[in-house]
């Protein structure tokens, strides 16, 4: 197999984050992002070393819910518009598609990813991704969800709406 271009790369990195997010390997995601990479939610940045906790309680606040649950993330669109040697930036249009038992399989949100990458030893990695709902209007604007009060309690802002 021909070697991929460093897009081609990149465009992979994206990918693999979704397919390892909805497979929900924690292992996996982490292993797309640097050792001091943040993913970035409402505005609160999450070490990449916190990313464990941060899907432990999203699994545990899942199992504890009525069943069958569960999402997948629809990414297209990704426009690279910076590409260096040191380092990238992208953003990528997201739909999560979400699996409910009262609606089945719904659209859950709509939003972006803004990604920062570098090549760390001649592979592409997550620096910063940061995640932006449609309007800013978070996740889901008519619900406060499990997602939203960890994000809270990252930021110290237990009491407030993110």
């Amino acid at each position: 197999m021909a070697p991929l271009s460093d897009a081609e790369q990149i465009r992979n990195l994206i990918a693999a984050f979704a397919h390892a997010t909805d497979a929900r390997d924690t292992e996996a995601v982490a292993g797309l992002f640097t050792a001091d990479g943040q993913f970035v939610l409402y505005d609160v940045p999450i070490p990449v070393s916190r990313l464990p906790e941060f899907t432990d309680y999203l699994a545990k606040v899942a199992g504890d819910q009525e069943q069958p649950r569960g999402s997948r993330h629809i990414q297209s669109n990704t426009h690279i518009h910076t590409l260096e040697e040191s380092g990238a930036r992208a953003t990528t249009d997201l739909v999560m598609i979400d699996l409910t038992p009262d609606k089945g399989w719904h659209v859950g949100a709509t939003g972006q990813y803004l990604d920062e990458f570098v090549k760390v030893d001649g592979r592409w990695l997550l620096q910063r991704r940061e995640v932006r709902w449609y309007k800013d209007l978070g996740r889901n604007p008519l619900a406060v969800g499990p997602q939203d009060t960890l994000v809270r309690a990252f930021s110290g802002n237990a009491g407030k709406r993110p």
